[in-house]
């Protein structure tokens, strides 16, 4: 198809984007759509949330009193058996630090179990509610994106997290005290994410959070709650390279890749490729904006960046229909050899869509769209065979397979990009708490944050239940001692200090054939050195084959 106008284009791609933003939402199948679908699935605990069925922090009647006192009263010292300690000192050996009884006064009344829920915060993973606050039940927060430009993976990361957390307590905990989790919504939003994560300091006290999932909402977070606190945040998500710039006082980390290591592979690649021009198009926020950023920082001191050769663009993740629109119009006359497209999932979908519809077909892009799902939703063959995307190399296929397995078989359902990150951040998060609370040490932010460094050397210690009392052993044997992580998502070693993690970057293209993503090796080492995306490992796809010959 041509188009011989702006104009033109720009009204083929609003109708594109318009359909796709009213059909092409991330169509999962909803697991459940009422409590009683649960039933049948997990059992009479669980409940519908978000078309997941998660296990409920609520008696049947909904009565949010889950310490049900027989003489009807709220128990509200935290304390279900009557024996609170009376000298105000929770288990002074090993406690993590909580607002539970700010003075230190033996004022029990300060903090009930249901005062650690909100609109929120709804649910506790790991203990039922009314132990939440007992001397042996180590708290911490979560910040999940259940709601706004995320939510499609909020319910698959906080199963994720749900399934660590209840591994590590059925084996015993940290010798016997168990892990619980306050999960909030993060949304996209940091307004609802502030909120949430003011609730876990101030009210809660946890001293370490699990997330937020995205990095403009973990700055804003840091910097209006956890900084000031001391609170450490273990983002699965969090990479943008804004990220490093930061004086984030070792206390935010995340396990997955950092962006501009994709977007340093994405522009050695370009430079081998060498096109003659360049589109890109990109969400305008924090992680859009430095990705794009990174990747100019080395295309452009190789390669041509004036106008007549490369063209960008950004568009409004609050209305990408119409801004994905105006974004494609002005690209179409530029006739550009390649785009590189930094999206997220849904609007990523939408772009790729609409881009179908017009000459644009070869595009290079980060990991947000490595899924099956996207292969299930877009519609022109021609995109997806020629696109190739870029994300951190895949992890050990054992390690990785049994936690597939682990987690499908405990919900029924598959994986979505980041949850094995997910599950990799509770894990090592665990860990770093158990050492701190080794000698009777104080547990904070700093104190596990300084463990946190302790996880990538040494005796190697793969993820799951199975090692996990051997790891914890080994962390508590001597002082400063060492475990090296073996993760669901890889290797997850942390550059010294950084909270950042360091591995190859591969390429990707989907295989029609297969119906999903599949790997061509490794394209940027961990020292910086470019290879070429080997289709030698690629599998046979007459589908592609059909639709691009040769």
């Amino acid at each position: 198809m041509s188009f011989k106008t702006r104009s033109a284009a720009l009204a083929v791609a609003q109708a594109a984007l318009a359909i796709v933003a009213c059909s092409l939402i991330y169509d999962i199948p909803d697991e459940c759509v009422r409590d009683s679908d649960c039933i049948g699935i997990h059992g009479t605990e669980t409940v519908c949330r978000s078309g997941l069925c998660v296990r409920s922090t609520e008696p049947p009647d909904g009565d949010a009193d889950s310490d049900t006192d027989v003489d009807g009263d709220a128990d509200v010292d935290g304390d279900p058996d009557g024996d609170a300690d009376q000298d105000g000192d929770a288990d002074a050996d090993h406690d993590v630090e909580t607002d539970a009884d700010p003075e230190g006064d033996g004022d029990a009344d300060a903090l009930t179990p249901e005062d650690l829920l909100t609109a929120e915060c709804p649910r506790i993973i790991g203990v039922d509610l009314e132990h939440a606050l007992d001397d042996d039940v180590i708290l911490l927060g979560a910040l999940t994106p259940m709601t706004g430009d995320l939510a499609i993976l909020g319910p698959y990361l906080e199963k994720a997290m749900e399934l660590a957390i209840d591994e590590i307590n059925s084996v015993g905990g940290v010798y016997g005290d168990e892990f619980a989790v306050i999960a909030c919504d993060s949304s996209t939003d940091t307004a609802i994410a502030q909120t949430a994560a003011e609730h876990l300091v101030d009210v809660a006290g946890v001293q370490a959070i699990i997330g937020p999932f995205s990095s403009g909402i973990v700055i804003d977070v840091f910097n209006a709650v956890a900084r000031d606190a001391g609170v450490i945040l273990v983002s699965a998500g969090a990479n943008a390279p804004v990220m490093s710039t930061i004086s984030a006082e070792g206390l935010i980390w995340s396990t997955s890749l950092p962006a501009a290591r994709m977007a340093q592979a994405i522009a050695h690649h370009l430079i081998h490729e060498d096109f003659t021009r360049v589109g890109v198009v990109n969400r305008d926020d924090t992680w859009g904006n430095d990705m794009r950023d990174a990747m100019e920082d080395v295309y452009c001191a190789e390669r041509d960046c004036s106008a007549v050769a490369y063209l960008p663009r950004v568009y409004d993740v609050e209305d990408f229909v119409t801004s994905q629109s105006v974004a494609l119009a002005e690209l179409v006359p530029f006739a550009p050899d390649v785009v590189v497209l930094i999206s997220y999932i849904e609007d990523g979908i939408a772009f790729l869509t609409a881009a179908g519809y017009t000459p644009l077909t070869r595009m290079i892009t980060p990991d947000g769209l490595r899924d099956e799902v996207t292969v299930e939703l877009i519609p022109h063959q021609e995109v997806l065979c020629r696109l190739l995307g870029t994300s951190a190399a895949m992890p050990d296929a054992r390690v990785f397979n049994a936690f597939s397995i682990r987690y499908q078989a405990r919900w029924g359902i598959g994986l979505v990009p980041y949850t094995a990150n997910q599950y990799d951040a509770v894990y090592m998060l665990a860990y770093a708490v158990s050492a701190a609370m080794a000698d009777d040490g104080e547990v904070t932010g700093a104190t596990i944050a300084a463990a946190m460094d302790r996880l990538s050397s040494g005796t190697e210690i793969e993820t799951g239940s199975g090692d996990w009392n051997t790891g914890i052993n080994a962390l508590r044997s001597a002082t400063g001692a060492t475990i090296d992580y073996v993760g669901a998502s890889g290797d997850v070693d942390f550059i010294a200090g950084t909270g950042s993690v360091l591995t190859d970057v591969e390429a990707w293209h989907f295989n029609l054939d297969i119906g999903g993503p599949e790997s061509l090796g490794s394209i940027y080492s961990i020292d910086g050195v470019y290879s070429p995306p080997n289709y030698d490992l690629a599998t046979d796809d007459p589908v592609c084959d059909g639709v691009i010959p040769g």
